[in-house]
């Protein structure tokens, strides 16, 4: 076999791997359960309407660690 056979073997390799790892990185996206551990809030999705609520319940936990983490997609 040439080294033009071996190149073209390790890019359909490499594809089949690229695509393996998308379809699991979306089903564990998609069959992920989304729930918090026990005691922990449930998790919300930020807007216009819900900002307020959010101020309040971060300000109200003066005593305890607060942390706010703002995921994007991009």
């Amino acid at each position: 076999m040439t080294n033009l056979g071996f190149a073209r073997i390790a890019v359909v390799i490499g594809i089949g791997v690229g695509v393996a790892a998308l379809v699991a990185v979306a089903a564990s996206y998609k069959l992920s359960t989304r729930q918090t551990p026990p005691g922990q809030p449930p998790l919300v999705y930020l807007n216009n309407q819900n900002v307020e609520e959010l101020r309040a319940a971060f300000n109200a936990a003066v005593d305890q660690t607060r942390v706010l983490a703002m995921v994007s997609p991009t």
